[in-house]
């Protein structure tokens, strides 16, 4: 992830852009053709004019709020590990742990990328402890992988709105991207993809709009129109969250085994539909999932 986003801060940067690191964003005020915004970088004050803001500061965004957008109301609390050398053997593969024992609301994630390893596990805030679910995912999945053998690269963790794309993302002073707009799976969490995916739309519609001034061309970018794509998921969503018992888990995971689960499987975990962007799928890795039993394992070509 880390050599992904200098690349692209690389290209950002040949492109004109200003890169400041570690600026805090303290607010912004209105004015007649766009913001003022108040930044704040090793205790030295400064404002910077804009007629356009765009807010990609995380789930819990101060731009939402200065902009008067929507806010993330629904979230599920992650924690992962990065291990690295520890040793692999054949190809690439992500595997699911399916128990709300240990994960409620959410699942466990083992992923063996074929240079290092991640583990993680995610749930809901009122049910669930972030480290000790951690601690014993670790000792479930030290059965697929040497993982005592591997060096802690590094362990991060946080909020994940889970609410779907928020109705009211844009202004004519800004908008909200990534996390900040909800642009999150309600389902899987997965949010790298639809940032992307949602950030590609948005640089186009916002061209057009500071070049033609009329405030019509963002009525694509409301979140309230792409929201209608999450309907299904925040369904699911609603569903997995509120499920309980081991034997549901275990059925879930039957019927994820019968052709129609695996076509939902494949659509749920790797399928484009959150927004509007048509763009060829490569080959995945196949997807394991598991349940409480040691035995339990579904792999899924993908």
């Amino acid at each position: 992830m880390g050599r992904l986003y200098q690349r692209l801060l690389t290209e950002a940067q040949a492109l004109g852009v200003t890169w400041s690191p570690a600026t805090h964003f303290d607010g912004c005020e209105a004015t007649t053709s766009g913001s003022v915004i108040s930044l704040r970088r090793k205790e030295q004050a400064t404002k910077v004019r804009a007629r356009f803001i765009c807010g990609a500061d995380g789930a819990r965004s101060r731009v939402a709020a200065a902009l008067s957008l929507d806010s993330n109301y629904e979230w599920i609390v992650g924690v992962e590990d990065v291990l690295a050398e520890v040793p692999l053997e054949g190809p690439p593969c992500f595997h699911c742990f399916l128990d709300p024992g240990i994960a409620p609301g959410y699942l466990g994630w083992l992923v063996h990328d074929g240079a290092e390893v991640h583990i993680g596990v995610a749930g809901t805030p009122a049910r669930f402890a972030a480290r000790d679910a951690l601690a014993q995912l670790r000792a479930r999945a030290r059965k697929i992988l040497p993982l005592d053998r591997g060096r802690l690269v590094e362990r991060r963790g946080g909020w994940i709105p889970v609410n779907g794309v928020l109705p009211s993302i844009v202004n004519p002073r800004g908008m909200l991207l990534g996390d900040a707009a909800g642009a999150v799976s309600p389902l899987t969490a997965g949010g790298l993809d639809p940032c992307l995916r949602l950030s590609e739309f948005a640089a186009a519609e916002i061209a057009e709009y500071l070049e033609s001034g009329d405030e019509k061309v963002l009525a694509a970018l409301q979140g309230r129109q792409l929201r209608k794509k999450f309907r299904g998921r925040l369904t699911l969503r609603r569903c997995w969250s509120r499920m309980e018992s081991p034997q549901t888990t275990e059925l879930v995971c039957a019927l994820l085994g019968t052709p129609p689960g695996r076509w939902l499987a494949r659509r749920v975990f790797f399928g484009p539909g959150s927004f509007p962007d048509p763009q060829p799928r490569k080959s995945r890795p196949p997807l394991v999932l598991r349940t409480g039993r040691p035995d339990s394992a579904l792999t899924i070509p993908l």
